[in-house]
């Protein structure tokens, strides 16, 4: 019994030691992997069975830095890129400050040196953008000369857009830059104009690309007034300057409205925001038109044309002195993104861009950046949901000289309108489009002012009848004041005022 009892003692200090050893060997492990580099952010890949070879079980592909995070250094993400078209990757990362998180973003380049079969710390650049939300970045020739620029895009703690692009010094290794253009205001865009097939094929360089910066006229007590400034690429220099600066006016609209709609707050924009509008220069049917349905309280945005319907997520929002930037998040391919800028430029229209992530980029251009106008709120939903097609019904020609029967008189050309009443007292010239919303024919009037701003905004539902007399053709309009309301257009008066290119009092 005595020696039973000696060998279970035994035994047990066997199995207390074994786990003893375990538990060191795991803290240890654990321990070396806290020292390793820090993982970036992780890419879920949504992959039908059968095509996760390669991956785990989760279908979850990670990037991983190739350097060591400082210990003041929080990773945000980390991107692959090929930055001097040699055979392998670099990589940059987007870092901050752990002890000031309210400070600027920053980047860092990690390149692989084959002499020392090992990455450095390359190099390091800040920018003013304090939002990591709004944070965009891709790798970019702006100047056209076929060398690649780190360019950064977002929100500074003021609300202000800023652009900041990074230069490869030519011949450096390990790889450095040099700060190109650091561009703020109320919007900044880059002009990416399309370049030539020679280009494409690696043959010749290409112009540069002019940035746009929009900043609010403060000599201007229209809240919507703005200063442009144009920043072109000095090549003496190597890097873009302030080349050309002009006023653009905004609308003529009433000063209280305004301050309803940009009270610096994101929501109270959301929520004008509400509702469908489309693309001007697209207009409400073909292949060139576009459609963008905000809905605030449901927190989505949907992008409608002719090729397809596209469903985002709304994830963020943040104001800024003349709109909104957002943030979205492709309800069907989660890790794809996209970045709205949006700007009121007048009464029920606004200035969109739209920017795909670049690491997920399907096609160069997306096509919906552009200004918009507003067609109807929150019921527009049958409209999306509806075929192109329907949109596609034919719109008559107006062209021509219309008068009624007081004698007031409207005469259409192109897309531009002028109108007057017998007196000659009032005189009136603008824009207009005709289009069909379901079944109805809608005139939409635009008005501009003696000082060129437009001048407020008339919307008409519209009948047409064409037919033919002894003297040729005649058409006739009828002309119904209306509104755009949360069940599309409402008629104010069942009066109809007609106007006929024939007219016989």
């Amino acid at each position: 019994m005595k020696r039973f009892v000696q060998a279970l003692f035994f035994l047990a200090c066997i199995m207390a030691l074994g786990l003893a050893i375990f538990y060191f060997n795991r803290a240890k492990t654990e321990s070396e992997e806290a020292a390793l580099p820090v993982t970036g952010r992780t890419v879920t890949l949504e992959s039908s069975p059968g095509q996760a070879a390669g991956r785990g079980e989760t279908g979850e592909e990670r990037v991983i830095n190739r350097i060591a995070a400082r210990p003041e250094e929080l990773i945000l993400d980390v991107t692959d890129a090929n930055l001097d078209d040699d055979d392998g990757d670099e990589q940059i990362m987007t870092v901050r400050d752990k002890n000031d998180p309210e400070g600027g973003i920053g980047v860092v380049v990690a390149d692989y040196i084959p002499a020392r079969k090992s990455w450095v710390r390359a190099f390091e650049g800040k920018t003013p953008i304090t939002k990591p939300t709004t944070f965009t970045l891709r790798v970019a020739d702006l100047a056209g000369d076929r060398s690649l620029m780190i360019v950064c895009s977002g929100l500074d703690r003021n609300n202000r857009q800023n652009l900041v692009a990074f230069r490869r010094i030519k011949n450096s290794s390990p790889l450095e830059y040099a700060l190109a253009c650091s561009v703020g205001g109320d919007s900044v865009e880059i002009d990416e104009r399309d370049r030539p097939e020679s280009y494409q094929l690696g043959k010749t360089d290409a112009a540069p690309w002019d940035i746009f910066s929009y900043t609010r006229d403060l000599g201007s007590t229209n809240i919507l007034d703005r200063i442009k400034t144009t920043w072109r690429w000095d090549r003496a220099k190597a890097r873009f300057v302030s080349q050309a600066t002009e006023k653009v006016p905004g609308a003529a609209t009433e000063r209280e409205a305004l301050q309803k709609i940009l009270t610096g707050s994101a929501g109270d924009f959301e929520t004008y925001m509400q509702g469908l509008w489309y693309r001007e220069d697209g207009g409400t049917f073909g292949e060139n038109a576009r459609f963008i349905y905000f809905d605030a309280k449901g927190k989505s945005v949907t992008f409608k044309s002719q090729a397809g319907q596209e469903a985002y997520s709304w994830l963020d929002s943040n104001a800024t002195n003349s709109g909104i930037f957002t943030v979205l998040e492709n309800e069907s391919v989660r890790d794809l993104r996209r970045f709205a800028g949006v700007d009121l430029i007048a009464r029920d229209r606004l200035r969109v861009r739209i920017d795909d992530e670049r690491s997920m980029q399907i096609i160069p251009d997306n096509g919906y950046s552009g200004s918009y106008r507003r067609l109807v709120q929150s019921s527009a939903r049958s409209l999306l949901q509806a075929d192109s097609s329907s949109l596609a019904q034919a719109v008559p020609d107006l062209t021509g000289s219309f008068r009624s029967a007081s004698g007031r008189t409207i005469i259409f050309s192109g897309q531009e309108f002028v109108s007057g009443d017998p007196s000659r007292r009032t005189h009136e010239t603008g824009g207009f489009r005709l289009y069909r919303l379901d079944s109805d024919l809608v005139l939409d009037l635009a008005p501009v002012g003696k000082d060129g701003l437009p001048a407020g905004r008339r919307l008409y539902k519209a009948d047409f009848t064409l037919s033919q007399t002894g003297k040729g053709t005649t058409k006739t309009l009828f002309l119904m004041p209306a509104v755009m309301g949360m069940d599309g257009l409402s008629v104010l008066e069942e009066r109809k005022e007609r106007y006929s290119t024939g007219y016989d009092s």
